[in-house]
C-alpha cells in the first residue's frame, strides 16, 4: 500500500521501473477476470523469461491461506485513509470468526467506522 502514497509516488526510481513496464490486456469481455495472466520479463542480454499464471493467488480455487489472509486483512485496515486502531481490527476479526453468532450485523458496520 505505501507504493500508492508519496513519497513513493514521487521517487524517480520508481518512475524509471515503471516506463520499462508493459501491460497488454488480454481479449476478456468480463473487466474483473485476473487469470490466466502471463508475465514476460525481456533482460537486457535479450534473454526473455516467462511464466502463465492459471489461477492466481486468492482465486476462489487457490484461495489465501488464513495466516496470509489475515496479514492482508491487518495491512489493509492499517493503511486506509481512517486505519482502525488495533484493538478494533482484532475485535472485527473476532466477530467475523464468530459470524453465525451474531444477533447484530449492525456491530461490524460499526467496528468499521473509526
Amino acid at each position: 500500500m505505501e507504493d500508492f502514497r508519496p513519497p513513493r509516488l514521487i521517487d524517480p526510481e520508481v518512475h524509471e521501473l515503471a516506463r520499462r513496464i508493459h501491460v497488454i490486456p488480454r481479449d476478456d469481455p468480463d473487466p474483473n477476470a485476473l487469470d490466466p495472466t502471463t508475465i514476460s520479463v525481456h533482460l537486457r542480454d535479450g534473454s526473455q523469461h516467462t511464466i502463465t499464471l492459471d489461477k492466481v493467488l486468492g482465486n476462489p480455487e487457490k484461495p489465501l491461506d488464513r495466516d496470509r489472509h489475515l496479514e492482508k486483512f491487518r495491512r489493509n485496515w492499517r493503511s486506509g485513509a481512517r486505519p482502525l486502531d488495533e484493538t478494533t481490527g482484532e475485535a472485527l476479526i473476532d466477530l467475523i470468526d464468530d459470524l453465525g453468532s451474531v444477533d447484530d450485523v449492525g456491530k461490524i458496520v460499526r467496528l468499521m467506522q473509526p
